[in-house]
């Protein structure tokens, strides 16, 4: 059993053992004192069983040499009274928070551990500390925390001592504690509180890891990624050599129609308006089969390409720890033999010379590392490339956009970069679009890719022509009335009214014949409105760019 208050009369009880839990509370105390200089202590706790036991944590700290000159108990504090409670005193006063909060009055029910800690972390400028393991991670900085894992472990010795035969009588009562202390690094920081003020041993959450050690090695990604990013845009460049046959043939053939139609007399004009009506339905249907089926072989070839990159990767990667390890025993082994033979013979010399042995020692583990990198990142393009083609996630469900448009912009990064007619797009995101919505993912991210590449193309020609030298795209995301909301914006030459009118109809494109096929504007529109119940605007005046407004619901009726 796992107590807080020990009662002597515990011990006189027949067939009697356990674990008696003892948590640290003056020392927490004691330690929140020194670090914030203060002399006086303020203690939230609450009138429960718990809380009277917790009380003989306090009494403790009262008799220690170095106990404060005030200890101030408040009982049963209730989310709304928080700042009425704890205003008289200072906010330079340190919190002991041994008990939890009260909802709605003193005799209320509990509020949660997280709950309790976070409100008063919001309401209060008070540094907060705590003896229990449940409030970290949650406002608080810290403390000396009771280890419940090892009391746990200890019980459980016990009951298999008990369950093996052995008489509760014959096992002693185990009343010493391991706790050990911990630090919430940011809650530190918030206060201004170094690491150097904290006890020996203490161990530190929520350390921030700096921006350099998560993206150097960058050179060797790239060049580690190059064969894979090769045969991507091989098999690429097939599926739109094969799209644009698709397109031509269905071109020519609906040129013939039209002009079968045009032919036609006065005598069948009704007949002709209907035909007309069924020609446009079946060039709807035909053009979204199409680029279904063009996104699902897309999709089952990026998916296989990843597979097949991210075998090599992991193999790469599980190996590299061993690489390390034997090229360092290696490079020991060399320096034993040195220190042992300092007069080598002169072909060893010469060796040494000739393959310049420093430098490998000093060279291979850089190199090493670099791998590791450059493996770490091939992982992470892998994920990327599933992220986009979504072959496993077609059903209607709750994504982040953020995620989509990441990956959509990774496959298009070699687009982006500096071409020899024109300088580097430059990508700016601002996004605040906090939820998730229900969506299709796979098809969001087709049309996300038709608005870019759409984007794309314009300022290519636009900075082509010297009449643009710093293209960009701005992305901005938000939520707004239960909506998320995605716009794409250039600052490319913009659209006159006439064609800003015709941009959505499928098949309309003022590309060269060959350039383009008029039906990505109008997907994206489709997928958009039709399949997600949302919006898709364009909003654009010549010389001003362009930008292309998506909304759509967080959450809506599969149609």
């Amino acid at each position: 059993m796992g107590i807080n208050k020990v009662d002597p009369k515990l011990f006189d009880v027949p067939n009697m053992t356990g674990v008696f839990e003892r948590h640290s509370t003056a020392e927490t105390a004691l330690g929140a004192l020194q670090q914030t200089g203060q002399n006086r202590l303020l203690v939230l706790n609450d009138s429960t069983e718990t809380g009277q036991g917790n009380l003989g944590g306090v009494e403790d700290l009262r008799q220690h040499p170095n106990a404060p000159a005030e200890i101030i108990i408040i009982d049963d504090v209730t989310s709304e009274t928080i700042t009425a409670e704890f205003s008289p005193y200072a906010s330079e006063l340190p919190i002991l928070v041994l008990g939890q909060l009260r909802q709605n009055n003193s005799d209320g029910p509990l509020v949660n551990f997280p709950e309790t800690a976070q409100a008063l972390r919001v309401q209060l400028p008070n540094p907060l500390y705590v003896a229990s393991v449940v409030f970290l991670g949650h406002g608080v900085i810290g403390g000396k925390i009771l280890d419940a894992e090892h009391h746990a472990q200890q019980a459980i010795d016990l009951a298999q001592q008990i369950l093996s035969g052995q008489s509760a009588d014959q096992i002693p009562e185990i009343t010493e504690a391991e706790t050990v202390w911990i630090f919430d690094e940011q809650e530190l920081k918030r206060f201004n509180l170094s690491l150097e003020q904290l006890p020996e041993d203490s161990q530190i959450i929520n350390q921030t890891v700096s921006f350099y050690e998560q993206n150097k090695g960058l050179i060797w990604i790239v060049i580690g990624a190059f064969s894979a990013a090769t045969v991507i845009i091989f098999l690429l460049l097939e599926i739109l050599r094969r799209r644009n046959i698709q397109q031509k043939t269905l071109q020519t053939y609906n040129q013939t129609l039209e002009a079968e139609v045009q032919t036609r007399t006065s005598e069948i004009e009704q007949q002709k308006k209907n035909l007309q009506t069924t020609l446009a339905q079946l060039q709807k249907t035909q053009t979204q089969l199409i680029q279904n089926e063009k996104m699902s072989s897309l999709g089952q070839m990026v998916a296989g390409i990843a597979h097949e990159i991210n075998n090599p990767a992991n193999f790469i990667f599980g190996n590299l720890r061993h690489l390390n390890e034997y090229t360092q025993n290696l490079i020991d082994l060399v320096n034993a033999y040195e220190q042992a033979y300092p007069a080598p013979l002169s072909t060893v010399l010469e060796l040494k010379e000739e393959i310049d042995l420093l430098f490998l020692q000093d060279d291979l583990p850089k190199i090493l590392d670099s791998i590791k990198v450059g493996t770490h990142r091939i992982r992470e393009i892998v994920k990327s490339l599933r992220s986009f083609s979504r072959l496993d996630e077609s059903d209607y469900k709750a994504v982040d956009l953020h995620e989509g448009i990441d990956s959509t912009l990774l496959m298009l990064d070699s687009r982006l970069k500096v071409q020899a007619h024109r300088p580097e797009i430059k990508i700016i995101k601002d996004y605040n679009c906090p939820v998730q919505i229900d969506c299709y993912p796979g098809q969001l991210n087709q049309a996300f890719f038709n608005l870019m590449v759409n984007a794309i193309d314009v300022l290519g020609d636009d900075a082509a022509s010297g009449r643009n030298l710093e293209p960009r795209i701005q992305i901005q995301t938000r939520f707004e009335n239960e909506q998320a909301i995605v716009s794409i914006a250039d600052n490319g030459p913009g659209i006159p009214e006439d064609i800003r009118q015709k941009i959505f109809d499928p098949f309309f494109t003022t590309k060269a014949v060959g350039q383009g096929t008029g039906l990505g504007l109008s997907i994206s529109y489709s997928i958009v409105v039709e399949q997600h119940h949302g919006t898709l605007v364009c909003v654009s005046h010549p010389g001003e760019g362009t930008e292309f407004i998506i909304t759509i619901p967080q959450s809506a009726e599969v149609k």
